[in-house]
Formats: C-alpha cells, sequence, structure tokens
C-alpha cells in the first residue's frame, strides 16, 4: 500500500462527494447513495495513509 493509493481513493471520493452535491442540488435520484460511496473512498483514503504513516519500521516507540 503506498501513500499514491491512499492519495487516489481520496480523490475519486472528493469526485464522487462533488458530483452527489451537484445531483443533491437538483434533486436527482441516487445522490444519497453516491455520497455515502464518496465518504466512504475518502475514509477508506484516510486510513490507508494513516497505516502508512505509522507502520514505517523506524516509528517503533517503546
Amino acid at each position: 500500500m503506498t501513500t499514491r493509493l491512499a492519495l487516489g481513493l481520496f480523490l475519486v471520493g472528493l469526485g464522487l462527494v462533488l458530483l452527489a452535491a451537484l445531483l443533491k442540488i437538483m434533486h436527482w435520484p441516487g445522490a444519497d447513495i453516491i455520497i455515502i460511496l464518496g465518504m466512504s473512498l475518502q475514509v477508506a483514503g484516510g486510513l490507508v495513509f494513516l497505516y502508512k504513516l505509522f507502520a514505517k519500521p523506524g516509528n517503533k516507540k517503546v
């Protein structure tokens, strides 16, 4: 897992949330599902980034 994966997940999630916001403003169906999917991808990207940040071999503190 790389930082690139985390950034990619976060950016795709951000794009989906922006698209869903536009759909929500226009009262089109399906916006709720897209918002949930986009925010889930953002959370997944954040978790991957945190794992990458704290799983480095030199970060072990006792």
